[in-house]
């Protein structure tokens, strides 16, 4: 059976394209899967500013990262224990806000 859930903007704490979808992780450790592309939803993500997009097709919430690493590569680690590199061009910007 097919149906549409609705989940709060501020419980998702991860967003990321795949091939076409768009995946939804939230704190409540469940995993959405729309079948729009993320560019349907980025423009609605941008808005929220505990959203970063932290490299080519994804947004982190940054509500929810539970700690990162600053080295040579960054790599933030969600509550979820999902790990996320951090592109070179926006490393800099998104250690500024953490």
């Amino acid at each position: 059976m097919d149906k549409v859930e609705l989940i709060s903007v501020s419980e998702i704490v991860s967003i990321e394209a795949d091939k076409g979808y768009t995946v939804f992780k939230t704190m409540h450790f469940k995993t959405f899967i729309s079948s729009k592309q993320f560019s349907t939803f980025e423009f609605i993500i941008e808005k929220f500013s505990f959203f970063v997009k932290v490299s080519r097709g994804i947004f982190i919430n940054l509500n929810y990262v539970k700690n990162y690493s600053k080295g040579e590569y960054c790599v933030t680690r969600m509550i979820n224990n999902e790990d996320f590199d951090i592109s070179r061009r926006k490393k800099a910007e998104i250690l500024s806000i953490l």
